[in-house]
């Protein structure tokens, strides 16, 4: 059961439980460091996130995993001590362990074909914005008229099915395709880890919370046991989710930061 959680409870309950581990904290970028917008272009960063993002980083590790573009996200945030992953994971600091780079370089050209294929069969329906990226695209249809959703749908399966190295992930008014191998924000978030783990060399547990806001961030909240790490969902309604706590809004996810630091 999710619970309800202010940023002052939050940085309550995360001292109660970090003793002497060392926290380590990942966000995730649109919907949880900005607002929710009909154009993925027009999500930036304000600057009180950025400098509390900032001030934490100062003391703990940070990144922030988004479904955006690599070069995207950090173009965004634009802290230069945060590290970024981009792709919903498979832009990361180092290669993505265990994935065949030919499979991988299959599923990408494949991507780059439904795109194709998505613009000119969606071209006459207004409000579709489609985004590449290097190794995924989104479908946003935020805009669209409600009367074409189903075509748009319909469109979106008619692409998967036949392109058998693609797969998607439904968010909030977006599908995400992506490349059909097994890899996710919570398979990142344990590599993540095991990295961070490797460099200490044996110093203090470490201790992650992770922040996100849409379903892919789900894989992530799933990863994380209550005893040993905290995941937040930013909600402004009660949901079904993985996350242990929900933070109301974007404004809470910055409150919280300010406060951290």
């Amino acid at each position: 059961m999710t619970t309800r959680i202010e940023p002052r409870e939050l940085i309550e309950s995360l001292n109660a439980r970090l003793d002497d581990k060392r926290l380590v904290l990942f966000l995730d970028y649109d919907g949880t460091l900005s607002h929710i917008v009909e154009h993925p272009d027009h999500a930036v960063l304000d600057e009180a996130t950025r400098r509390g993002l900032s001030r934490a980083a100062a003391r703990h590790p940070v990144y922030v995993i988004s479904g955006r573009d690599l070069n995207d996200v950090r173009g965004r945030v634009a802290v230069e001590t945060i590290d970024y992953v981009g792709s919903h994971g498979f832009q990361m600091p180092e290669a993505v362990p265990g994935i065949d780079p030919e499979s991988l370089d299959e599923a990408v050209h494949e991507l780059g074909l439904a795109a194709n294929e998505l613009e000119q069969w969606l071209d006459y329906i207004d409000g579709i914005v489609i985004e590449r990226k290097k190794y995924s695209f989104a479908l946003h249809y935020r805009m669209a008229d409600r009367d074409d959703l189903k075509q748009i749908h319909a469109a979106a399966a008619d692409v998967l099915e036949r392109y058998g190295s693609v797969t998607s992930k439904r968010g909030k008014q977006v599908i995400e395709f992506v490349p059909d191998i097994p890899w996710d924000k919570g398979l990142c978030l344990q590599a993540l880890l095991a990295r961070l783990e490797g460099e200490a060399g044996g110093g203090r547990t470490l201790f992650p919370v992770y922040i996100g806001d849409d379903v892919t961030d789900e894989d992530a909240f799933r990863v994380l046991d209550p005893a040993t790490g905290i995941s937040v969902v930013v909600a402004e309604d009660e949901r079904q989710s993985s996350a242990e706590f929900r933070l109301g809004d974007v404004t809470a996810v910055r409150e919280f930061l300010e406060q951290l630091a």
